[in-house]
């Protein structure tokens, strides 16, 4: 993870005996409809999230292998069988990028770079 999402990941406060930092389904289900209540935006699905991601990686030029497992996804076929690296320095430069993307929409005014086409 980048330095900027373990320090978001720290800020983030404990509650009692919670085994996720992200909480339980229902905490989920709860917090998305407070984000839609906040955003007026309902359409959507968590999973879209996901979709969004893996979009921005294709867009960003990522591997396709690198970008499937930066979703989590296990490869499968002749890659999967013969392919065992784990592309971690690969992942890590993808989220990176995937990262300065992300905060350049949601902060223009941040110190993040633009990623040239």
């Amino acid at each position: 993870m980048s330095d900027r999402c373990i320090a978001i990941l720290q800020s983030v406060p404990r509650i009692h005996k919670q085994t996720s930092v992200f909480g339980t389904t229902s905490s989920w289900s709860l917090a998305k409809r407070k984000l839609d209540a906040l955003s007026g935006v309902i359409d959507w699905v968590t999973h879209d999230l996901r979709r969004m991601m893996r979009s921005g990686l294709a867009r960003l030029r990522t591997d396709v292998v690198v970008a499937e497992l930066c979703l989590g996804h296990k490869q499968g076929g002749v890659i999967g069988i013969y392919d065992r690296h784990p592309y971690l320095d690969e992942r890590r430069e993808a989220l990176l990028k995937w990262e300065q993307l992300v905060i350049g929409l949601v902060d223009p005014g941040s110190k993040v770079v633009p990623l040239r086409a």
